[in-house]
């Protein structure tokens, strides 16, 4: 496919993305009904989650994975592998990324590095995500993410001018698909008050098999284990609060089918295991604040004031 066929598809990919959209945020407005019920409300603030089945069409699931797989394919991974090769190890990607203020960011599973030929990697089988600004990086992507259908549901959660802070999307290969330690995303991403939520849309079937989520249900409310602290000389510590580990073993899977939404408080302790499936388990995930809140400086992320909020 020559560049100009290639753009004139991508034009129709997104104007197909648009319209779908636009018709699910026409259905919302004509409608008089909330999008959640009272008992979903009184489900999330009991248990810091909450799943929302057909979300998303599978025809704009369809069209976010395309795009994804687009923009890994513009990605130079033999340029992240001598760059991998030259540093001591362990190395964080995530330092590397932030220092030179990237905007789209590719991650690789660890096993991609490890291939003595790099350049005959197919990136499309070890990409493990694409971080940290998809939401105002990409024009598919942006128009997924400030729909009025999103900024509904935060409202109705009572979220009152809510912020676009972080974006990721998550590949979970088949096989190779590596695990994420129980966390609280509110360690990561801290406001004054706190007002963390994370959106986290199935692409793909999650199941148990291929990787999908796992959640601590009420333990949002019992605070945080610990804090992610970037200091004024850009140094990275942690503020340890409680040392007790979780107790795994009362979390509960959410095998959820294509277009779900999970919304997760971010306090909400939560986890995803190995992928050794068939089956990739592809996912795109939103961090959000709300604009009454400060956005504290010890955060590792860069907050730009001019991006992020929603209409």
């Amino acid at each position: 496919m020559d560049q100009g066929t290639a753009r004139g598809f991508r034009s129709l990919l997104l104007l197909a993305l648009y319209v779908l959209i636009a018709w699910q945020s026409q259905v919302i407005a004509s409608s008089s009904h909330n999008v959640l019920t009272p008992q979903q409300k009184t489900f999330f603030q009991d248990n810091g989650f909450l799943v929302v089945e057909n979300f998303a069409a599978s025809g704009v699931c369809e069209a976010l994975k395309k795009r994804a797989s687009e923009l890994v394919s513009t990605c130079n991974f033999l340029e992240l592998a001598l760059i991998h090769a030259g540093q001591p190890k362990p190395f964080s990607w995530e330092n590397y990324y932030l220092g030179k203020g990237e905007k789209l960011c590719f991650f690789f599973e660890e096993q991609a590095f490890q291939f003595s030929h790099p350049e005959q990697l197919d990136k499309a089988r070890h990409i493990k995500k694409i971080s940290y600004v998809l939401h105002e990086s990409d024009p598919f992507f942006k128009e997924f993410s400030y729909q009025p259908k999103i900024m509904q549901i935060l409202n109705e959660l009572g979220w009152e001018d809510p912020h676009l802070l972080q974006s990721m999307y998550l590949f979970k290969q088949p096989h190779i698909g590596s695990a994420v330690a129980c966390h609280q995303d509110s360690t990561f991403i801290h406001t004054q008050p706190e007002s963390l939520i994370g959106f986290w849309f199935a692409l793909e079937e999650a199941t148990i098999e291929n990787g999908c989520l796992w959640v601590l249900p009420g333990a949002h409310l019992t605070g945080l284990k610990y804090k992610m602290l970037k200091t004024k000389e850009g140094e990275i510590i942690y503020d340890i609060y409680d040392e007790t580990p979780w107790p795994l073993a009362e979390m509960i899977p959410l095998e959820v089918a294509k277009g779900s939404l999970v919304v997760m408080h971010g306090h909400l302790p939560h986890l995803s295991r190995e992928n050794r499936s068939e089956q990739s388990r592809q996912a795109y995930a939103l961090h959000i604040i709300d604009g009454k809140s400060a956005y504290l400086p010890s955060n590792w992320l860069p907050l730009k004031s001019a991006e992020g909020r929603l209409p």
